[in-house]
């Protein structure tokens, strides 16, 4: 049995450039050196169940700083059991999963505009995404009672809202369309992993997801936990395909409104990040959406410089597992672990605008008061993940008694 060591995060002035990384747009370069914290990052590891987990280098680019986090040949090894998962991208883009409004037309592939059922009920109530927690070997619950493999940790059911989305056709039988509730096929042969945060827009209300879930090959059609980031509608808009299906624009929703998701799991909450986020960045729409942003021209301007910039940094390196985002203050934002590196690499793309979003904003502030630095923060994470601390930072997703992702607030 190898030791499980903890280094130490010496204090030792500015890093060194050797190890820094440039992130560049056009002709504006951005030493890391020229914003970087004051600990040494080189010498700061963390073990986890065998595994290293090691931030040691960093990405900067204006107001975003970007540190990978690293698995050694143990993680690598202790994963390489897991399967290659699919996203919920190239899924939809294959036309194997399918979303669709819960209630609607049987014919899921090809599905025919479902009448504009407004329900007064859904404006006037929180409710949440639900699970009941089975005993079936750590497996759990959702809807109306089809499993889903995995759990997330930690995940808990409150009685009077179970008992409230009942009385509301939530979970139970497939009538009517459900605010909290889409449902999700995947017709396809490969295993697909759906994460927590990312949008889904189409149908009659954009919705997020907000669940991490493993979709297994021809899984039949299940219950998929989201939440509305579109207010004022309530009809089909025939964005995707023509129909009251749901396509995924590889994009999370900013992590301010992901943790609401996540954690608080409070519709009135997510609605009103929705729109302080939206506000911030100056771009409005007649329904309260989210995807507003993508009609802000100021705001896509900058943040396709952010892309431009850090999007494929990380293309060439087979260690890097997920990322510790900061802003330029040192502030922390959060993290993001996954199983193994093929999986980051393709959730980092739609990731990577969580956080940017976070971050384009001159008015932008990290609110959820993490004045940690990095190494101390990161130092937390590697407790939690262990199960040596209570889940106080974030959300472990576990699929067959291998985390499959780890995201941090």
């Amino acid at each position: 049995m190898k030791k499980i060591l903890f280094l130490s995060a010496a204090l030792a002035g500015i890093v060194s450039c050797t190890d820094d990384k440039v992130a560049q747009n056009g002709n504006n370069k951005v030493s890391a050196n020229e914003n970087a914290l004051t600990e040494n990052l080189t010498a700061w590891n963390g073990k986890s169940g065998g595994f290293m987990l090691a931030i040691n280098e960093k990405i900067v680019y204006d107001n975003i700083v970007i540190y990978p986090i690293k698995a050694d040949d143990d993680f690598v090894a202790e994963h390489n059991s897991m399967g290659d998962y699919k996203t919920l991208k190239e899924g939809v883009d294959a036309g194997k999963i399918i979303v669709s409004e819960r209630g609607g037309s049987e014919n899921f592939a090809n599905t025919a505009a479902v009448p504009n059922r407004r329900r007064e009920s859904s404006r006037n109530v929180q409710r949440e995404p639900l699970r009941r927690s089975g005993s079936n070997s750590g497996n759990s619950l959702i809807g109306n009672g089809m499993p889903q493999i995995g759990t997330v940790i930690n995940s808990q059911l409150n009685s009077n809202s179970a008992r409230e989305a009942l009385s509301n056709n939530n979970i139970g039988d497939d009538q009517g369309q459900s605010v909290n509730n889409l449902s999700i096929e995947n017709q396809g042969e490969d295993t697909v992993f759906v994460m927590a945060g990312e949008l889904v827009r189409g149908g009659d209300q954009d919705r997020v997801v907000a669940e991490d879930i493993v979709l297994m090959p021809h899984s039949g059609k299940k219950d998929l936990p989201v939440f509305c980031v579109e207010h004022g509608r309530w009809t089909h808009d025939g964005y995707y395909d023509n129909s009251s299906n749901f396509g995924s624009v590889n994009n999370v929703v900013a992590n301010s409104v992901r943790k609401i998701v996540v954690t608080e799991k409070l519709q009135e909450a997510v609605w009103s990040q929705v729109a302080n986020v939206t506000s911030l960045n100056a771009a409005v729409s007649a329904t309260g959406s989210y995807n507003a942003l993508e009609e802000s021209k100021d705001f896509t301007d900058k943040r396709e410089k952010y892309l431009t910039a850090i999007q494929n940094v990380f293309e060439k390196d087979s260690k890097v597992i997920g990322v510790l985002v900061c802003n330029k203050k040192g502030e922390v934002l959060g993290c993001d672990m996954f199983c193994k590196n093929k999986l980051f690499k393709k959730e980092y793309e739609g990731l990577i605008h969580s956080y940017i979003a976070e971050v384009v904003s001159p008015e932008s502030k990290n609110d959820t008061g993490k004045k940690a630095t990095a190494q101390e923060y990161f130092a937390a994470v590697v407790k939690e993940y262990r199960g040596e601390d209570n889940n106080t930072l974030g959300k472990k997703f576990v699929y067959k008694g291998k985390a499959v992702h780890y995201s941090g607030f």
